[in-house]
């Protein structure tokens, strides 16, 4: 699966872009957006390795008790609000 998704992904690099300018706050934000089964939350684990003061703020969290996802569709609105207070 991890192959197949870097091949998937073709040049994308995990490394930061060169800096062209200093920047104004010193952060950047990267949204993964995607079909479930995509390997979006592959994806933001790879990079919490790669950068470990990175923050994963994952709405699957929130369906996930003692290391276990059980997902409810009938709570996908309140997990959408828990994580989106997660991030202030």
């Amino acid at each position: 699966m991890e192959e197949r998704l870097l091949l998937a992904l073709g040049g994308l690099s995990l490394q930061p872009p060169p800096r062209r300018s200093p920047r104004r706050f010193g952060k950047t934000l990267l949204l993964l957006r995607g079909l479930p089964g995509s390997g979006k939350s592959t994806l933001a684990r790879q990079l919490k390795c790669d950068y470990p003061s990175a923050v994963v703020l994952s709405t699957d969290d929130f369906f996930s008790r003692n290391g276990v996802y059980v997902f409810d569709p009938d709570f996908l609105e309140d997990a959408h609000k828990w994580n989106q207070k997660r991030g202030d």
